[in-house]
């Protein structure tokens, strides 16, 4: 899964950080203006409301039917009822 949150942000660096990297390399501290730049490319173009959406639109045909009930997949692929602690109460928190 971390994979996929990869792939999203790469979306967005033809349009960001690579322009951005270029024209703060010029500055006296570039790491630093880059940072910024950064930011506020996130913030002006609402980045990660959009990930997020879009992110909803390729998960959504992949969901299970509200039918189903709330289920995990264990490791062996047998669906379980969700909301319930599998680990049990051993060397708890």
């Amino acid at each position: 899964m971390p994979y996929l949150l990869f792939d999203l942000a790469d979306i967005h660096k033809p349009r960001s950080s690579i322009p951005l990297a270029f024209r703060c390399s010029t500055n006296g501290d570039a790491a630093g203006a880059m940072r910024a730049a950064m930011r506020e490319y996130l913030y002006e173009k609402k980045v990660m409301e959009g990930m997020l959406s879009l992110l909803i639109e390729v998960l959504s045909p992949h969901r299970d039917s509200a039918s189903a009930g709330d289920t995990i997949t264990a490791d062996d692929g047998h669906r379980l009822p969700g909301h319930k602690n599998y680990a049990g109460d051993e060397g708890g928190a």
